[in-house]
């Protein structure tokens, strides 16, 4: 009988431990700082620093750390991450007021008409896909060591550092973080100075997040300075005239953005005219080129049609994505200037305004999008095309990779 209880005890022991082993192997539930999301909308990018749990290397990250290492710099812990420092606040102190257009929550910057999106808090996920962004094209780098390398990050309302002291948002510096990823492996960098929230306004929009012509024109010449600090280039382009179109009065593309699109109209239809933005453009002398989309010559953009008042009129139709032209194919510009190099540029839909202007420097320029930077093969344009100078520029989504 002795032997009996033994032997039940001994099996009840092992039970308690397997218990205890499993518990121990469960993550803690991550406690939500649900004051940061917008509309109770909770998401990993609303989680406080302070709580994210540590990180545990996975499969998909084995590459990154890898090439990132050939240029010194491993892939950012979970702990690194979390102690690098936060933007830096130009001294500017904004409230946000939410103003909900079908179920979705913009914000309105102080009492003014400009909307933006919930600023970029720190997220793991962002961090993660802005090293795989760096580690995809470090990993360029490493095969084509004789091209030059430049970045360029647009920064725009989300990064800016504004609401600390009001509503108790501090904003993570991506941009930093991305440099730093890229420091050693010599790609040079620069990117979109907001000096305050008078020149956000200046160079931005009240209703959509792109650069305004003026931020574009910031753009360009921040990106020529940057590009003839190591090579010779033709001169800078000064813009010939500011076109205004009439006071063409445009809705963008936040009041769309994520939102119900019956809801978006019926808020469109009841803004005032100046709760809207003007639609205007510099008008800049390229000289002689030739467009071509998946090599079928086209002309990109309506620009002449807009000058000669061939116009929809309509606030949301899009102006910007059709005065610059858009993106369905690879696009590629041929300015014959044989003495100089050949350029690919990547970008999102904030580098379609200077792409025309930055090419004008170049004899043979390859225009690739987001979704082309990620899918298509790098390796294979910059031999097709003999590319000399590789430029990424965009806000903080070019430089994601997401998907391993």
């Amino acid at each position: 009988m002795l032997t009996s209880f033994r032997k039940y005890a001994y099996i009840l022991l092992m039970l308690v431990l397997l218990c205890l082993l499993c518990a121990a192997c469960v993550p803690a539930v991550v406690p939500v700082d649900v004051t940061l999301a917008p509309s109770g909308n909770v998401t990993e990018a609303y989680i406080a620093p302070a709580m994210l749990p540590a990180a545990t290397p996975s499969p998909t990250t084995q590459p990154q750390t890898e090439t990132l290492a050939a240029y010194g710099r491993e892939t950012p812990s979970a702990s690194a991450s979390e102690e690098a420092a936060p933007a830096e606040t130009s001294g500017e102190s904004l409230t946000l007021v939410p103003v909900e257009i079908g179920g979705s929550t913009l914000y309105r910057m102080d009492d003014t008409d400009y909307l933006t999106l919930y600023p970029a808090v720190h997220s793991r996920d962002i961090l993660t896909a802005m090293t795989a962004g760096a580690d995809k094209w470090l990993g360029i780098v490493k095969k084509h060591p004789d091209v030059k390398y430049y970045a360029y990050y647009i920064t725009r309302s989300i990064d800016c550092d504004w609401y600390r002291e009001k509503e108790d948002i501090a904003v993570y510096d991506y941009a930093s973080f991305y440099q730093n990823l890229i420091a050693d492996a010599g790609v040079a960098f620069d990117k979109f100075e907001i000096r305050d929230f008078a020149d956000y306004k200046d160079t931005g929009y009240k209703t959509d997040f792109h650069i305004n012509h003026k931020g574009t024109d910031r753009v360009y010449g921040d990106i020529y300075d940057m590009l003839s600090a190591d090579m010779q280039l033709s001169p800078r382009k000064e813009p010939v005239k500011e076109l205004d179109f009439d006071d063409l009065r445009i809705v963008g593309d936040l009041i769309f953005y994520e939102n119900d699109r019956d809801a978006a109209i019926a808020y469109m239809n009841a803004m005032q005219p100046e709760q809207m933005d003007v639609f205007r453009t510099y008008k800049y002398d390229l000289g002689d080129y030739t467009s071509y989309v998946d090599d079928v010559k086209m002309v990109l953009g309506l620009e002449e049609e807009y000058e000669a008042g061939q116009i929809n009129r309509a606030p949301n139709a899009g102006h910007q994505f059709s005065y610059y032209g858009g993106q369905t194919g690879i696009v590629r510009f041929e300015f014959d200037q044989p003495d100089k190099p050949n350029l690919l540029m990547c970008s999102d839909s904030q580098g379609r305004p200077s792409r025309k202007l930055i090419a004008s420097h170049f004899n043979t320029t390859i225009f690739l999008d987001t979704n082309q930077w990620r899918t298509e093969d790098i390796d294979a344009i910059l031999e097709e095309y003999d590319i000399g100078v590789m430029l990424m520029t965009g806000q903080r989504s070019i430089f994601e990779v997401y998907g391993g």
